[in-house]
């Protein structure tokens, strides 16, 4: 298809270097947002090299299938999506300044994309430069980029002479400043499901085993929610089900780790994982309550993930899922902390709203540089 793209009118080449300065246009729950980012060639390194770093593990098959598209089309279809810190916005604003002709725009589910080129040769040098020293954290896109780190050591393999600055050497991706105008990190809560009948009938008078439990009946919704979103950045969550605190009928709870909870977190964690309020929803309600396995492949049995809050309460209602468990947002500091010393957050721990569009641009891994 890629060929048949290239050979008609669909898809142009650009004909000379380019960043793309692109801007996603949206809105969230009445509020507008406008955030900018730069699409570039960025070059790949193992995350050894503490260049770029992840916070979430991969699976082995997506990253199979990843692969297989990218040694059939030798391109990449989508950018992996990274943020970096610059608390002076001097690059946004630089970029924004010099961001040239409109060369497209799609708007698609709500959101309108559009994508600028810069190509002044001293524009890209400023640009690449002021970038050049960023630590970048992997947003979305974790088994992208490590297909890209696979396919490129299979290139170097077969190529034992090459320079090492091939096309294989780089990975698209979509760079965004945490502090931009517009960076929207949205929690993701889980939908429970499938878990055996006596497991559930016990999770309501589990949760004082474990958890300081404020209660809330189906009518408080709003305030069981606004609650919870005032309480960000104290460890609370939330849940949503049937018997709790006795309750015949599905409930809310909030839930506040009781005193000691430390001693029920894994000791080979380190303090800022176990600190994680995804982490506490993990270890002591998934897992310690409702015996959820703590392996991303395995909890997939028994977990889904959504971040609309009403759409897992009517879900639970109609009984499609036993449990609704909710999260305030993972500050973006934390995931560069837990990036940082080297750990793992437990899967979907975030979501960066919205996504990048696939096929805005294409990048060719058998296309010289530059």
């Amino acid at each position: 298809f890629l060929k048949d793209w290239k050979a008609s009118d669909m898809m142009a080449m650009a004909d000379k270097p380019a960043f793309y300065l692109y801007q996603q246009v949206f809105e969230w729950r009445g509020t507008e947002y406008s955030r900018e980012g730069i699409m570039a060639a960025v070059q790949v390194m193992e995350y050894a090299e503490k260049g770029i770093l992840p916070h979430e593990k991969t699976l082995p098959k997506p990253k199979a299938d990843r692969l297989n598209l990218v040694r059939e089309c030798k391109a990449n279809f989508s950018p992996v999506f990274c943020v970096y810190t610059d608390e002076s916005k001097q690059i946004d604003k630089f970029s924004i300044e010099n961001k040239g002709d409109l060369v497209m725009e799609a708007v698609q589910e709500g959101v309108t994309n559009r994508l600028y080129a810069i190509t002044d040769p001293s524009a890209l040098e400023h640009i690449s430069s002021a970038l050049s020293d960023k630590t970048l954290y992997i947003a979305d896109g974790h088994h992208r980029y490590e297909t890209s780190l696979k396919y490129r050591n299979e290139m170097r393999e077969k190529n034992p002479d090459a320079t090492g600055d091939q096309p294989w050497d780089y990975m698209f991706m979509f760079l965004v400043n945490t502090h931009a105008d517009g960076m929207l990190v949205l929690p993701t809560h889980r939908q429970v499901r499938d878990l055996p009948e006596e497991v559930v009938s016990q999770v309501g008078s589990k949760l004082s085993e474990v958890f300081d439990v404020t209660h809330y009946e189906a009518s408080a919704k709003e305030q069981f929610i606004s609650d919870l979103k005032a309480s960000a950045g104290s460890n609370v969550l939330g849940i949503y089900g049937p018997g709790i605190e006795g309750a015949s009928d599905n409930s809310f709870a909030l839930l506040r780790p009781a005193q000691g909870w430390e001693a029920k977190m894994p000791a080979d964690r380190a303090p800022e994982w176990n600190g994680l309020d995804v982490a506490q929803l993990h270890v002591l309600l998934l897992n310690g309550i409702m015996g959820v396995s703590l392996d991303p492949g395995e909890s997939k049995k028994n977990l889904d993930f959504a971040v609309d809050e009403d759409k897992i309460i009517a879900d639970v209602d109609s009984g499609a899922y036993q449990f609704a468990t909710f999260l305030n947002t993972t500050p973006l500091a934390s995931v560069q902390e837990i990036a940082g010393i080297g750990e793992f957050m437990p899967q979907k721990s975030t979501y960066f709203y919205p996504k990048p569009l696939s096929g805005m641009v294409i990048r060719e891994l058998d296309a010289p540089l530059g």
